[in-house]
């Protein structure tokens, strides 16, 4: 783990860190560790289990010991993580009591989730133009989801564009989309800049086309294309929805097609909330907003924000507000919780904003923003990295979105 100079936990691996031993390298240029405590933390499911204090002397500047740890328990269910941090002591004008210097953090163990198991076998039928299944009704025409145990809840649909920040609109540095950074020693080759290079390539401008909308034995089918206007390229959606008592669930998949360069700005499905949504609690990343290739800060835990307070109010608006790796996300404005699973090896991430890509990208002000008329939800599978090409290097081989499949793996349901 690297963190600041002020000092550093370094973490070993989960087996050796829970059972054995972790350890603990001062890399202060002077002073040793005497003004700080190391605390050890288990959480299940983020709820925490356990708590202590690590018992070991003062490390000296550039001094690297070993200490020993609790043994922990594999829950029967659930994510078990420690965490590990170093903390001041005392108050100082620079920091008050139990201000977290460093950190470090590692699953130790995960049991295995059951399967979601459908319970309805009946076929939906279409009444007055829309699919009842469960709890939930759908739009006979376009499969899309209009409401949830009376709530009103609208989408999926695909959405790759998203608001551009500074670094995907400017070009002052060169781009690593077709020149690996080692290949050219770091300095890469002209290009357009991002934003350029998503809307030539419509990015900001797809289409849907409803394929089909198909009932089943306690299921609906639904299957999008979406392409830019005029294009070959295209990405297909395929949601399966079906009810097991008491939540909705949702498997869905985009796929795209043979054609596609360059990057996306993201893949994620795009949800309308009824507007005004004010509180937001997640188990998942956190507390700040992370990404790609800005997450080192970000830990696994249950965090909750007013939902204004998950963007930054950044003076052009654009992008942000993005948490990874959701499992968990309650809504308490309309009783309405959503569970995520991996799907195809991810989790994905959540955003929650008052206006849509869309809106926001059109806005050079905040004061342009247009009236709210929901609170826009997006749960993406990747994101294209934040990168700094506008004053620095171009975003990393390994952040950049290329093209490729998605899936998801949700389940609604309102809370009791």
């Amino acid at each position: 783990m690297h963190t600041t100079d002020s000092g550093v936990l370094e973490g070993w691996n989960a087996e050796e860190f829970a059972r054995v031993a972790t350890s603990i390298e001062n890399r202060r240029h002077d002073g040793d560790t005497s003004d700080l405590r190391i605390l050890w933390r288990d959480e299940v499911d983020g709820r925490e289990v356990g708590s202590g204090v690590v018992e070991a002397r003062p490390v000296e500047a550039g001094e690297l010991i070993a200490v020993s740890m609790p043994s922990y328990q594999v829950p029967e269910s659930g994510e078990l993580w420690r965490t590990v941090e170093a903390v001041t002591a005392a108050g100082s004008a620079w920091a008050d009591e139990g201000h977290v210097v460093a950190s470090q953090q590692l699953l130790l163990a995960e049991a295995p989730v059951p399967p979601r198991r459908p319970s309805v076998t009946e076929i939906p039928t279409e009444v007055a133009g829309e699919y009842h299944l469960g709890g939930a009704r759908f739009d006979a025409h376009t499969g899309d989801l209009v409401e949830l145990g009376g709530r009103p809840i609208g989408g999926p649909r695909l959405e790759l564009w998203r608001a551009p920040i500074e670094n995907d609109l400017l070009a002052f540095s060169n781009s690593y989309v077709a020149v690996e950074p080692t290949a050219s020693r770091g300095v890469g080759a002209p290009a357009p800049s991002w934003a350029d290079q998503w809307r030539a390539a419509g990015i900001d401008r797809l289409q849907r086309r409803v394929v089909s909308v198909t009932p089943g034995p306690g299921s609906l089918s639904v299957v999008h294309r979406y392409a830019p206007a005029a294009s070959r390229e295209a990405v297909v959606v395929e949601l399966a929805w079906t009810w097991d008592g008491a939540s909705l669930i949702l498997e869905g998949s985009a796929v795209p097609s043979k054609g596609w360069t360059g990057t996306w700005p993201r893949i994620g499905l795009h949800f309308r909330l009824p507007e005004g949504l004010s509180r937001a609690e997640w188990f998942g990343t956190g507390p700040a907003e992370n990404y790609a290739d800005s997450n080192v800060a970000a830990r696994v835990g249950r965090f909750a924000s007013n939902v204004s307070d998950l963007i930054v109010d950044y003076a052009v608006p654009q992008e942000s507000g993005l948490r990874m790796q959701l499992r968990e996300l309650q809504l308490p404005d309309i009783d309405l919780e959503i569970r995520a699973q991996r799907a195809g090896g991810d989790l994905p991430g959540f955003a929650l904003r008052a206006h849509d890509a869309h809106e926001v990208t059109g806005a050079a002000h905040p004061y342009e923003l247009p009236e709210s008329t929901a609170t826009h939800l997006y749960l993406d599978v990747a994101q294209h990295g934040l990168g700094s090409r506008s004053c620095g290097p171009d975003v990393r081989p390994e952040y950049q979105l290329r093209p490729r499949a998605a899936s998801w793996s949700l389940a609604l349901r309102l809370r009791e």
